[in-house]
């Protein structure tokens, strides 16, 4: 969780400069990184299991899941991340821009990794919809 959490710090540093002080913005941002990079996993379950109908529904339902976790989470710990990053070289080193665009890097690894999966297990083995008769 250590990439996460300087994530949420970054984020939740920049709001502040900004005159923001809720953690909505930071939870969201770190909450859609997650879902982003996990999605290969949990994705490509649903596909195993129930086919590519209703996906929808359970991706709106994870993120959502995902997303207030991670607000509960960073409520819970905030004063402790920051403290832990206050004084990070990384601070400086890393331009703010840079930890936005973790999301772009993260939707590309998670369109990569679920094509492979598809293309090397789905299709060959005929996996999808294993439940649904």
């Amino acid at each position: 969780m250590g990439l996460f959490d300087y994530l949420f710090y970054r984020v939740y540093i920049h709001y502040q400069k900004h005159g923001e002080y809720d953690l909505w913005g930071p939870s969201i941002f770190v909450g859609a990184c997650m879902v982003l990079l996990s999605s290969p996993i949990w994705l490509e379950a649903y596909y195993i299991l129930f086919g590519k109908e209703h996906y929808r529904i359970y991706l709106v339902t994870v993120c959502i899941i995902t997303i207030l976790w991670s607000f509960l989470r960073y409520k819970k710990r905030k004063e402790r991340i920051i403290m832990k990053y206050a004084n990070s070289k990384y601070n400086r080193r890393i331009p703010i821009f840079l930890i936005y665009s973790m999301t772009i890097v993260f939707f590309i690894i998670a369109v990569v990794c679920i094509s492979l999966l598809k293309h090397f297990i789905l299709d060959p083995y005929h996996l999808e919809g294993i439940l649904v008769t």
